[in-house]
């Protein structure tokens, strides 16, 4: 990885024609839990006049129903870390999205919400129950420590697939079909896109970082310990700068 000069880099993302960018810890600040926050509107506005020249795509782990209000402000959203994708005139779901939903179903109920444990069900627009996040803002009780480790028991045991970030407080569990990578890729194929900047900061977009001819890794105050091989990396205080100097290229 590489840490850049901002001209520098704003020269390289010159050509792109379209930016993905990741909702968690990008769109919206790093906080625990990350339920609580929400988009950045110095951002979304600055996503709205880069579309004047590229294509903007909004990747999240959250469903569509929680991410519908910023529709407006981009070109596609995968969603539910790509069990689900919004284009235009377009929703695209894998084949037998259902299959696992009994299994995420019955985690979901091991890891009921405490005071300090939250859990939010990822679901299609469809209802089908595709994954899940377990939260925490503070320290675990021994019980919903115990709990957790059942579920991610479970959860492995079941085929999900399972990531776990404990500095920043999250557990995420999806059905083996939501894949991000493979969500990017498609998203590429149906808008043409050609060169496409990514900007990710977790350990879910690690897999999509060599599949993007840009990637930039986002860092902050959480995720400075995560190994992301990104070729690049901008500190999230710098993003909007980064942003704006784009959309002084236009």
């Amino acid at each position: 990885m590489q840490r850049v000069q901002l001209m520098n880099l704003v020269n390289t993302l010159s050509s792109a024609d379209a930016l993905f960018i990741v909702y968690h810890g990008v769109l919206v600040p790093p906080v625990i839990p990350r339920y609580r926050a929400s988009p950045d509107p110095a951002i979304l506005e600055l996503l709205t006049m880069l579309r004047k020249r590229m294509k903007v795509v909004v990747v999240a782990t959250r469903s569509y129903s929680a991410l519908s209000k910023i529709a407006e402000y981009v070109d596609a959203l995968i969603c539910c870390n790509g069990c689900e994708t919004h284009l235009q005139d377009l929703v695209v779901l894998p084949r037998n999205v259902h299959s696992h939903s009994h299994v995420v179903l019955e985690i979901a109920r091991k890891l009921e919400s405490t005071e300090v444990l939250t859990v939010e069900l990822r679901r299609t627009s469809f209802g089908d129950a595709v994954g899940l996040a377990a939260e925490w803002g503070g320290d675990l009780s021994k019980n919903d420590r115990e709990n957790l480790e059942l579920a991610l028991k479970l959860a492995i045991d079941s085929g999900l697939l399972v990531y776990s970030d404990p500095r920043a407080g999250f557990v995420e569990i999806y059905t083996p079909h939501c894949n991000r990578r493979k969500a990017v890729e498609i998203v590429k194929r149906l808008l043409n896109i050609q060169k496409a900047i990514y900007l990710g900061e977790s350990i879910l977009d690690r897999e999509v970082f060599d599949v993007v001819e840009i990637p930039i890794a986002i860092r902050h105050e959480l995720n400075r310990d995560v190994e992301l091989n990104a070729e690049y990396e901008v500190p999230r205080e710098q993003l909007v700068s980064l942003l704006k100097s784009m959309v002084s290229r236009l």
